[in-house]
């Protein structure tokens, strides 16, 4: 198990006194949010529970809500699926950001201070604030997927082909990964969205249809045959198990 070093550990228990540690990598307890976004303050408590290994990510913590909050906020507005909430569905992490923006809001060299009081309480903030309003304060992705799609919309920095192939793995998890690859060899709006609305994807989730795109350039201007890489990815995946 990777352990936080223990001058991490006491500099976040310091600022966060109702945290304990558990493990070596492991922290539990209550972490207090006080914070304002766009006027509107809001000061709440989360129980939680912080941990240096994350299967979806090898830079950033996991955060896991363990206090029932979550499905009391999905309960409260009727949401089916606490993905809707922005929980993974494999362990029940909490999706702090988007795999592409990891680099630039937990840079090399930040601690467990730093990610308690940037990502972890952005998150929970945002959790709060969806329990009042059955909406999330600022402009949101999609979870999952579509949201790694959608980032490369509004993405206009030249990908490298590694770059590409490392978040394919995530759309190799979909249940209906078939669609994405087919997507990616040829974009098409009218097809059925990705999401499995039923809707046309232009019309459903138009930033994702356009990152879609986005990403098919971008392999085409690097010379990557389209038709190929899920396969490359899923032969690559293979050999390494």
């Amino acid at each position: 198990m990777l352990a936080f070093s223990d001058e991490e550990v006491a500099a976040a228990i310091t600022m966060h006194p109702r945290l304990a540690r558990t493990g070596p990598g492991k922290l539990e307890g209550e972490v207090v949010v006080h914070a304002v976004y766009d006027g509107e303050e809001i000061k709440d408590c989360f129980k939680v529970r912080i941990t240096k290994d994350n299967p979806a990510s090898d830079r950033v913590p996991a955060l896991h809500e363990i206090g029932g909050r979550t499905e009391a906020v999905a309960a409260k507005w009727g949401l089916a699926d606490t993905r809707d909430l922005h929980r993974n569905p494999d362990g029940g992490s909490a999706c702090v950001c988007v795999r592409q923006e990891e680099a630039d809001k937990f840079p090399s060299g930040s601690d467990l201070t730093f990610f308690i009081d940037g990502l972890a309480r952005d998150y929970l903030y945002g959790l709060a604030f969806y329990d009042r309003h059955r909406r999330w304060p600022w402009g949101e992705r999609s979870h999952g997927s579509l949201g790694l799609l959608e980032f490369y919309a509004d993405n206009t920095t030249p990908q490298k082909q590694d770059a590409i192939e490392a978040i394919i793995p995530s759309f190799l998890k979909e249940k209906n990964w078939l669609d994405y690859d087919k997507q990616l060899r040829r974009p098409r709006g009218h097809s059925p969205c990705l999401c499995g609305s039923g809707l046309p994807f232009r019309k459903c989730h138009p930033v994702a249809l356009q990152g879609v795109v986005r990403l098919a350039a971008e392999l085409d201007r690097l010379g990557v045959r389209r038709c190929s890489l899920f396969q490359k990815v899923r032969a690559k995946q293979e050999m390494e198990s």
